[in-house]
């Protein structure tokens, strides 16, 4: 008896010791809100064409100009961390970009491996002729505070949503057609400019007008980045410039005329 009660308790001892030995239970990692991204953009300052796709605006060097057929290619809108270097996302000189093997390759700094959770992709082709507001999918990112975000126009891929039939985007990054004239007095001109070239821009978040942190830990943002119309064609001058130039010109205006705003809205997080 005096054996048994003594290997009793040496178990329970070894018992104790293994539980004593063994990590405490930790708490499931907390998942994060999602994010989302719409796409806008500001019309004021541009007519509709009557009972038909376009409008038509003014630019600042006097140009009236008539936009028929267009389309722009947002390749991608992502968040960047509020610890993120600016500098790394920042792109070359529009021009220089001709010659990318691929963007996935050289966006921001990451490769298609490592692409940011919280990326839109595929991007989006959008109808300048008939402008409107596009609402893109979720994504889920762990954690995390953000302060800027990426908005970057390339060229369309093959997986691109909103692909037009009438017209070729796929390694297009922007098209635009349509007639243009100095003074009221003189003819009409048609012009057709087509560019491969991209541009992006690192832009800080704002609500209400004030730059602040989007923090999914505590809530959901949503990103819109609006563009405005009327000042696509400044600085355009179709008399003096390339096809080339004006591309690089109305790449600038695109990236130029932007107002990204953020809304936060808070709540469960999905399980």
């Amino acid at each position: 008896m005096h054996v048994g009660k003594g290997l009793g308790l040496l178990a329970t001892l070894m018992l104790a010791i293994a539980i004593g030995c063994m990590p405490a239970p930790t708490e499931d990692p907390p998942s994060a809100h999602r994010v989302g991204y719409a796409l806008d953009w500001n019309t004021d300052g541009v007519v509709p064409t009557p009972g038909g796709r376009g409008w038509t605006t003014s630019n600042n060097l006097g140009y009236e100009v008539e936009l028929i057929v267009g389309y722009l290619s947002t390749y991608s809108i992502t968040f960047v961390p509020c610890d993120d270097d600016p500098a790394a996302h920042k792109l070359p000189v529009v021009g220089a970009l001709d010659a990318w093997m691929g963007v996935r390759s050289a966006y921001a700094g990451h490769s298609s491996e490592t692409m940011d959770p919280a990326l839109l992709v595929p991007g989006i082709v959008e109808d300048l002729a008939e402008p409107r507001r596009y609402q893109t999918d979720t994504r889920l990112p762990p954690p995390t505070r953000f302060c800027r975000v990426h908005y970057l126009v390339a060229r369309a891929e093959r997986d691109a949503g909103n692909l037009p039939t009438g017209h070729q985007m796929v390694d297009v990054s922007l098209y635009v057609e349509g007639k243009r004239k100095a003074s009221a007095a003189e003819e009409w001109t048609p012009f057709r400019i087509e560019t491969r070239s991209a541009n992006g821009v690192v832009h800080d978040v704002a609500a209400d007008g004030e730059a602040f942190e989007a923090n999914t830990a505590i809530g959901s943002p949503t990103a819109t980045v609006t563009r405005k119309l009327s000042t696509l064609f400044d600085d355009v001058d179709f008399d003096a410039m390339s096809d080339k130039k004006i591309s690089w010109e109305l790449l600038k205006r695109v990236i130029e005329g932007i107002e990204v705003t953020v809304k936060m809205e808070e709540g469960a997080r999905p399980q």
